[in-house]
C-alpha cells in the first residue's frame, strides 16, 4: 500500500511537470504569435505606403 501511495505521488508530481511544460510551451507560443502579428502589421502598412508611392508614378 505504501508502495502505491508513493507511485501515485511520483505519477502526480510528473503530471504536475507536464502540466507546467505545456504552460511555458503556452505563453512562449503566445509572444512569438504576437510578434508575427506585429510584424504582419508593419508590412501591411509599409505595402499600404509603397502601393501609395507607385501610384503617384501612374499616369
Amino acid at each position: 500500500m505504501n508502495r502505491n501511495v508513493a507511485e501515485a505521488a511520483l505519477s502526480a508530481g510528473q503530471i504536475a511537470d507536464n502540466i507546467d511544460a505545456v504552460a511555458t510551451a503556452t505563453s512562449s507560443t503566445t509572444r512569438a504569435m504576437n510578434d508575427a502579428q506585429a510584424a504582419i502589421d508593419e508590412v501591411a502598412r509599409m505595402a499600404t505606403s509603397l502601393h501609395s508611392s507607385v501610384a503617384k508614378f501612374r499616369y
